[in-house]
């Protein structure tokens, strides 16, 4: 990777029949010092692009890097299906006041059901989408590459693999 990720970074790009759900990390945050990424690493916004029959958006939400992490490390613990592990992994916002992000993947049978919802950072919030998705799990490897590479380069960027 030589410490550069092409920006947006598609982080999963999730598509079926009539549903086509994108995650991606869009930017870096300006203002970060070397001291800053030392201590609890790069920052920066990730974006949501959601479209089905009538509709179609794009737009920041509420995530950092740590919550992705989580997220990885949980669903490639739901995809080996290691002993004592449910096969659900789920990314979330951890902001203190109100649920901002959230995004349950659940697999069962070779299926992979995906539910969440992603409220609209830019108008503080109040506006957002729900979305229920089902796609096959020959998928996920797919999704854990894409997210091990983004990690990789973070790591090779900031010099550590500390995303907490």
């Amino acid at each position: 990777m030589n410490g550069k990720l092409e920006l947006p970074y598609k982080l999963m790009d999730i598509e079926t029949d009539d549903e086509r759900f994108t995650l991606s990390f869009k930017s870096f945050r300006a203002h970060q010092d070397s001291f800053s990424i030392k201590r609890s690493g790069l920052a920066g916004d990730f974006e949501v692009y959601y479209k089905c029959s009538g509709m179609e958006n794009r737009f920041e939400c509420d995530l950092t890097a740590a919550n992705l992490y989580y997220f990885y490390y949980e669903l490639d613990n739901a995809w080996d299906g290691l002993p004592g592990t449910k096969p659900v992994a789920i990314l979330e916002s951890n902001s203190k006041t109100q649920e901002r992000t959230k995004m349950t993947f659940r697999l069962d049978k070779g299926i992979c059901f995906i539910n969440g919802f992603f409220k609209n950072r830019d108008n503080i919030y109040k506006s957002g989408i729900i979305f229920d998705m089902e796609i096959d799990c020959i998928f996920i490897p797919e999704i854990l590459a894409s997210l091990e590479n983004f990690f990789k380069g973070l790591e090779e960027i900031q010099g550590h693999r500390n995303f907490l």
